[in-house]
């Protein structure tokens, strides 16, 4: 009975070590970084900037900038803003075929992480 608890603990050692290889293996340290960066900034950590840019007469039609999670759709995008510890501010924007959207990470900047600005410019319409 003993040797039969035995060998069911190696079968399951030896099973779960075969579920997680294909997990560890093919990843890159890029690849890790890059998943690891996302969730910080999905989990309000980091500092971001955000450029929607009308590509007919390449001006900045607004700047956000705060600690923010994106979320894009067709036309659209969502932003969550942290604005304090367990507040939070949701702010949409409409895209057209004529505007295009960058995020950038400001987190080397350091400050508030709460800090948020928003810039329309509208005489660049």
């Amino acid at each position: 009975m003993k040797k039969m608890g035995v060998c069911l603990s190696i079968i399951l050692a030896i099973t779960i070590i075969f579920l997680t290889l294909p997990g560890c293996t093919g990843c890159t340290e890029a690849e890790r970084k890059s998943t690891e960066i996302s969730r910080e900034a999905d989990e309000f950590k980091t500092p971001r900037k955000l450029t929607i840019i009308n590509t007919r007469t390449d001006k900045i039609v607004l700047e956000f900038i705060g600690t923010f999670s994106v979320q894009s759709s067709a036309g659209a995008i969502d932003i969550l803003c942290a604005v304090g510890k367990d507040k939070y501010e949701k702010h949409f924007f409409t895209l057209n075929d004529w505007t295009i959207y960058v995020v950038e990470d400001i987190s080397s900047n350091g400050g508030d992480l709460y800090f948020r600005q928003i810039k329309y410019y509208p005489e660049n319409q």
